[in-house]
């Protein structure tokens, strides 16, 4: 990953969000058997899904973008994260960011983290470990 592209969700984040109801359309998927991402053949790429034609099949799940992902959460399920730079408020401190949780304006997660694109990714891993009851029922 490049410092200008935004960080896929992981495998294991793909299929929890697609219990959850996660629907929405896009060019990346990860292919169920080999858990590669995997892209449109409208794109110059070498990976295809094994059955692009018709990617709801078994075979592929959306792989959305952490960031994406954090913005369904809050599309709807209704649940806001924010993570901000500690440095900005507090000076010299071992962390960096802190990323935060709230459901009906109650700080559920609270955590530091050195980089962003970590912080992104462990509040998208609460999220989805706040849900994991409504992913093992799916």
């Amino acid at each position: 990953m490049t410092e200008k592209q935004l960080q896929l969700v992981n495998y294991e984040q793909a299929k929890k969000l697609k219990k959850l109801g996660f629907d929405w359309e896009l060019q990346v998927m990860y292919d169920v058997p080999s858990q590669m991402a995997c892209y449109s053949s409208r794109l110059a790429n070498p990976f295809q899904c094994i059955n692009w034609n018709n990617p709801n099949e078994e075979n592929c799940i959306s792989a959305p973008t952490v960031a994406l992902a954090l913005k369904w959460f809050r599309d709807v399920k209704g649940v806001f994260t924010s993570i901000y730079n500690n440095n900005m408020v507090y000076c010299d401190l071992e962390f960096d960011y802190v990323g935060v949780i709230l459901f009906d304006e109650k700080r559920i997660f609270t955590k530091h983290y050195d980089t962003y694109d970590e912080a992104e990714s462990a509040l998208l891993d609460a999220l989805l470990e706040y849900y994991k009851k409504e992913v093992q029922d799916a």
